[in-house]
């Protein structure tokens, strides 16, 4: 296996998915439409034997090596957000001549799928360092639940009782594409030289003290988060001891997380080349919607004329015959290497 990470309690590991993922089952099928896969690793993860068909595809890399289905093609990629290879080319060069450097406030779910779609979006249109650089900072470790979010493999990982979220960003996966990068085992720490630096954009999901700070700078940022199967982009939102920035943990279907990402990656990328996506220097609007979707409870959703995705959000009740230590070790060992 190529997920690398060591883990001691692997009842805990069951029980936190559990926690955090929709826990589905795909219909019968009945037609030739292509179906979105990852919705149902969390279900294989935790020891269920859902029936998938031949036309599965997935979005995580992850998931195709799990799952053993294939990966989706390009063409698909650009259905769903509805555009073409030109229109990507033109909007990834108009990002260019701005000579951004991106800064990335956490690691986690959002920051990591949304560098993650930006380097796919520019793999696709041929276009290499669409930033002058890319910043990423984060001094949390990365739980095993995690690893289902992020829609790439890093195979360097080495053994360990835990590591940063910072040591999973793959570079020789995405410098070529995104530009040059720093890397910072550590909290963002905002100084008022920001106010300062021309051509920088902030994202992520800050802590309190941290946005507390940023707040006080009065600089221009973006808050990407996911809440369930629901995702926003907020241009500075006012500071909130009583609101803190979180990513969600409820019920999440991991097949709209991820699609979910992709459409903000694209309005996010693209708010940059057209200048709705502002620089640190640029007088901030608070509390400034950009981008919302959310999936609900819709059931089975086209997402083009031949994909369909599966975007029940609700736990379903099932009985777990996993009981004994030893039958979730030999689960887990299918997935996380020890």
């Amino acid at each position: 296996m190529s997920i690398e990470i060591r883990v001691n309690n692997y009842g805990s590991i069951i029980r936190s998915i559990r926690e955090r993922y929709a826990i589905l089952f795909p219909a019968v099928y009945t037609g030739k439409h292509k179906e979105i896969a990852d919705v149902y690793l969390p279900s294989v993860i935790c020891g269920n034997n859902p029936t998938l068909h031949k036309n599965m595809i997935a979005l995580s890399r992850r998931t195709a090596e799990e799952l053993d289905v294939d990966m989706i093609s390009d063409n698909d990629l650009l259905k769903i957000i509805d555009v073409t290879k030109t229109e990507i080319k033109k909007v990834f060069s108009e990002v260019k001549k701005k000579d951004i450097g991106l800064v990335s406030i956490g690691y986690g779910g959002s920051s990591s799928n949304i560098l993650y779609w930006i380097y796919t979006l520019a793999r696709i249109a041929d276009m290499h360092d669409i930033f002058n650089f890319v910043s990423i900072h984060d001094e949390d470790i990365i739980e095993p639940h995690n690893l289902l979010r992020i829609p790439f493999i890093n195979n360097k990982i080495a053994q360990r009782d835990y590591m940063n979220k910072v040591l999973y960003y793959n570079e020789k996966l995405f410098d070529r594409r995104l530009g040059k990068s720093h890397i910072n085992a550590s909290f963002f720490k905002p100084n008022k030289k920001l106010k300062e630096m021309k051509n920088i954009v902030i994202f992520g999901a800050p802590d309190i003290e941290t946005r507390k700070k940023i707040d006080e700078l009065n600089i221009t940022w973006y808050a990407i988060t996911h809440q369930d199967n629901e995702i926003q982009i907020t241009e500075t939102p006012s500071f909130s001891d009583s609101d803190p920035i979180t990513e969600g943990y409820g019920v999440i279907n991991l097949g709209c997380l991820l699609i979910n990402h992709l459409y903000a990656a694209w309005i996010f990328i693209k708010g940059i080349a057209d200048g709705e996506i502002k620089c640190t220097t640029e007088p901030p609007e608070k509390n400034t919607l950009i981008f919302k979707n959310n999936f609900d409870d819709k059931g089975y959703i086209e997402l083009t004329r031949n994909i369909k995705l599966n975007a029940f959000c609700h736990k379903e009740t099932i009985e777990f015959s996993i009981e004994k230590e030893a039958d979730i070790e030999e689960i887990i060992n299918r997935y996380i290497e020890i």
